[in-house]
């Protein structure tokens, strides 16, 4: 995680964290801006286009469909990075249209084990202009889903992505090969996306977040961006009427 060194402004970390993650004498770092993006609010638009862009950066895409939460990273002033969530309890998600049941179903059955609807979460949209700062947000959306209550996260990823996630010690499983035939356009507006093979997979957020936080970097990130996971996650809540009783049910 070593490149997640030197991105902040400074900022002095909360003492009463510090004490609890057991760094009390943590340095002044840089921290970056994050945001929540849902549809209505003022800058949904720009985030939407940064997404768009991107894609048609890479892959020659022009895509259209936008997760309903959107999580970005400002660097300077400028969208460093970008990635979307939806909970499968508002409704059916993107990468559903790949498997042949619903999600918590396929979950359950990879796992021998029931799987609530609720516990399930979508990340997609993601993308970068950095190489570090994926890795940063992937950081505040694992903060955010465990402290949400999220256990299982799902989500349709290239070789690269998996290797992302297992730098913070998921192990994904495979759900199913992304089939861009059983879209509406068949993959026509993603461009040279479905080239990567991409496949639908979900990962236990409960053990990876465990193993994270046993890395000094990471906890010092956590810290350094800790008043920004709280907010996002206060304003998750009121946005996708997720209760304290909801997150935390098993």
């Amino acid at each position: 995680m070593k490149e997640l060194a030197g991105i902040y402004p400074e900022t002095q970390i909360q003492q009463g964290v510090a004490d609890k993650w057991h760094m009390p004498r943590l340095p002044k770092i840089r921290i970056p801006r994050f945001g929540l993006h849902t549809p209505g609010t003022e800058q949904r638009p720009a985030i939407e286009r940064y997404i768009h862009d991107r894609f048609a950066a890479v892959h020659h895409a022009e895509v259209t469909h936008f997760l309903p939460n959107i999580i970005s990273l400002r660097c300077s002033g400028e969208y460093s990075a970008a990635v979307g969530l939806a909970p499968a309890s508002t409704g059916t998600l993107f990468a559903e249209q790949y498997l042949t049941a619903p999600v918590e179903k396929v979950i359950s059955e990879k796992l021998e084990q029931p799987i609530e609807r609720h516990q399930i979460v979508e990340i997609g949209n993601l993308v970068s202009t950095w190489k570090g700062s994926s890795l940063l947000l992937f950081i505040v959306i694992g903060e955010v889903m465990e402290r949400l209550g999220y256990h299982y996260v799902m989500f349709t990823g290239t070789r690269e992505v998996k290797a992302l996630l297992a730098r913070l010690h998921y192990s994904p499983i495979v759900l199913a090969d992304a089939n861009p035939a059983v879209l509406p356009d068949g993959g026509a507006s993603w461009g040279s996306y479905y080239d990567n093979k991409p496949q639908v997979m979900f990962g236990d957020n409960r053990p990876a977040m465990a193993a994270a936080r046993k890395n000094p970097m990471y906890r010092a990130t956590v810290l350094a961006i800790n008043s920004a996971i709280e907010k996002i996650c206060t304003e998750f809540r009121a946005r996708n009427n997720v209760s304290a009783k909801d997150a935390n049910d098993e």
